[in-house]
């Protein structure tokens, strides 16, 4: 199972008709029924490239205590480097994390 949000504000109402962190909120129901079916939860944070990395690592730390195993990062942008820093520094290991090239 996988469920999507933006990295920012104004990309996730207009993508998604919501607020970040109801679409956090929804992580949670949606983790709790994917535990129930026996499924993994991956959420893709699109619009990684054009939010804050600091903001980018709290909101991947939010989506992994709402029970997502693996977090795809969209749309990075050239600011991987920064983000890999900042997700390291949020004690976020490489193996909850996608980035594609």
């Amino acid at each position: 199972m996988h469920v999507e949000l933006s990295a920012n504000e104004s990309d996730n109402r207009r993508r998604f008709g919501c607020s970040v962190a109801e679409s956090v909120v929804q992580c949670y129901a949606v983790a709790d029924d994917a535990r129930s079916a026996g499924d993994l939860l991956t959420a893709v944070l699109h619009d990684v490239g054009s939010a804050e990395v600091e903001r980018v690592a709290q909101l991947t730390g939010a989506l992994i205590d709402a029970g997502c195993t693996v977090i795809q990062f969209r749309d990075v942008g050239d600011g991987e480097p920064e983000l890999r820093v900042a997700l390291r520094q949020a004690r976020i290991g490489d193996e909850r994390i996608e980035i594609p090239r």
